[in-house]
């Protein structure tokens, strides 16, 4: 079995590597081994057209398509899907958050043969097994809708993965990484950890529906042999740290630098927080440690406004 996940292209193209995806190849790699797995990114090529990369699709001979879409690339990526069915005959599977949030009328896309909504790692692997056996039984795989003589089918959500080390580490050797314009200003190239998912605070303009409202946490150990991973197979020493919070939790932040200054590494990384959640101790420590910038969620200079967008700061 041939499987072919596809990250759509952006109007101006998109610097980070999907991430996402690489975690779907590593679930599927870990759950059935022996299957040919590879990531499109059409990113890479703003000078491809929609026909172009499909045919890109065609070469590989993929049974299954793995799709992933924000709302910003939808129609590009319905565009490609209905591309991909005119030359080869592979199943269409939808995920990401506009399927997560819209899918039934995602479904309805004559082109697309199956949504997952919410987290995808386990959901996707699910559901390549149930098809590499043959039409498995499709009502167990939990988050999956999915078409039966014209109706849609919806089964039980997938819950989200509550211990985050159990997921394999994402599969970045499906990654042209140096291809990505994700690099220092000395040309070097970033990797992109994500060390945590959801969140537990109230903004209002915020999407949950893909990792959920509550807060769940990879060890700092799990993180740092990452980091050591990526290291030593990629030669690559620059890190950012791309979850909506990383330093939610300081004495998990405070173990993953002093684990770092213990092994003696030689990193630099970035990362997102809020201004509350930061202290003149800690930004010391994360310094040592090698962190050289931090993105702050300011939001607005105007109180009403953070209240009204219920921010939680000053």
């Amino acid at each position: 079995m041939r499987i072919a996940l596809v990250a759509p292209r952006w109007k101006n193209g998109n610097s980070y590597p999907p991430l996402g995806l690489a975690y779907l190849a590593a679930s599927v790699i870990k759950s059935a081994p022996g299957i040919d797995i590879r990531i499109f990114d059409f990113n890479l090529d703003s000078t491809a057209d929609t026909e172009q990369n499909a045919a890109e699709i065609q070469r590989c001979a993929p049974d299954i398509v793995g799709m992933t879409s924000m709302t910003n690339v939808y129609k590009e990526a319905v565009s490609l899907a209905r591309e991909i069915k005119k030359v080869c005959d592979a199943k269409i599977v939808f995920g990401g958050p506009h399927p997560s949030l819209f899918p039934e009328e995602t479904l309805s896309e004559e082109c697309v043969d199956y949504v997952i909504a919410g987290e995808g790692e386990r959901a996707f692997s699910a559901l390549v097994t149930a098809l590499k056996d043959g039409g498995g039984e499709l009502s167990t795989v939990k988050g999956l809708y999915y078409k039966d003589a014209g109706r849609v089918m919806k089964n039980e959500p997938c819950e989200l993965v509550a211990d985050l080390d159990e997921l394999p580490l994402p599969a970045r050797d499906l990654f042209e990484l140096d291809k990505y314009p994700l690099k220092t200003r000395a040309g070097k190239v970033i990797a992109t950890i994500m060390s945590s998912r959801g969140c537990p605070f109230h903004c209002t303009y915020c999407f949950k529906g893909l990792f959920g409202k509550s807060y769940r946490q990879r060890s700092a150990q799990n993180i740092v042999d990452e980091i050591s991973g990526i290291v030593n197979r990629f030669n690559i020493t620059d890190i950012y740290f791309i979850d909506d919070i990383f330093m939610l939790n300081i004495e998990r932040v405070k173990s993953i630098c002093n684990m770092l200054i213990e092994k003696g590494m030689k990193i630099s990384f970035r990362c997102l927080a809020r201004v509350d959640k930061v202290s003149a101790d800690l930004l010391e420590l994360m310094k040592r440690a090698g962190c050289i910038e931090i993105h702050y969620g300011i939001e607005s200079g105007n109180q009403e406004i953070l209240n009204g967008i219920k921010k939680g700061i000053s």
